[in-house]
């Protein structure tokens, strides 16, 4: 397996994980919304979780999918070695 290949695997991966993460985020971004429109405590946590979201939405999946091509290439050395 070619590093490019691993590096599509690997982001396919992270966009199907990413999919339900991204639900996650808006739930975040509302409960903010409605925290905000409530209670000023409830919309600075709400703002706190939603900043915290985007940033793992915006990082996480160059981390995932860089951490997981590496793991699919090294599976696919000790396949080829064994």
């Amino acid at each position: 397996m070619s590093d490019a290949d691993a590096y599509r695997r690997a982001s396919r991966d992270v966009n199907l994980f990413m999919m339900t993460a991204l639900f996650h985020v808006f739930m975040a971004m509302g409960a903010g919304v409605i925290g905000l429109m409530g209670y000023w405590l409830g919309g600075a946590l709400g703002a706190v979780v939603g900043v915290i979201a985007g940033a793992a939405l915006f990082w996480g999946p160059m981390v995932a999918t860089h951490v997981l091509a590496r793991k699919y290439a090294a599976e696919e050395q000790r396949r080829e070695h064994t």
